[in-house]
């Protein structure tokens, strides 16, 4: 969001797919305190929803290509990392109900 906002280069981004459960194996979540990564995640999508609040909004069309070379405007980075928070959040849910059954 932030580079989107002054990078006169055009900005592609890789697919993270293909490598998202090593992300995760690298970050060795598993042996992390709990109680650290909710926090950490809390801070950081504080953080987040300050800096779109803080968007200059003439940036908004402003754009990067995917891995695919779809452009994606700001805005719609934006739209859906807020779509992908939700996602997140629900697993969350979903995980925490099936623990307490």
């Amino acid at each position: 969001m932030v580079r989107l906002q002054y990078s006169k280069d055009l900005l592609f981004f890789p697919d993270y797919r293909q490598d998202n459960d090593l992300w995760i194996a690298l970050q060795d979540y598993q042996n992390a305190d709990w109680a650290n990564l909710i926090q950490l995640w809390k801070f950081y999508n504080l953080h987040i929803i300050h800096v779109i609040h803080s968007v200059d909004v003439t940036k908004l069309d402003n754009y990067w290509c995917d891995f695919e070379g779809t452009k994606v405007t700001l805005k719609e980075m934006i739209e859906g990392y807020l779509d992908h928070l939700h996602l997140h959040m629900k697993e969350i849910h979903e995980l925490a109900e099936s623990t307490i059954q």
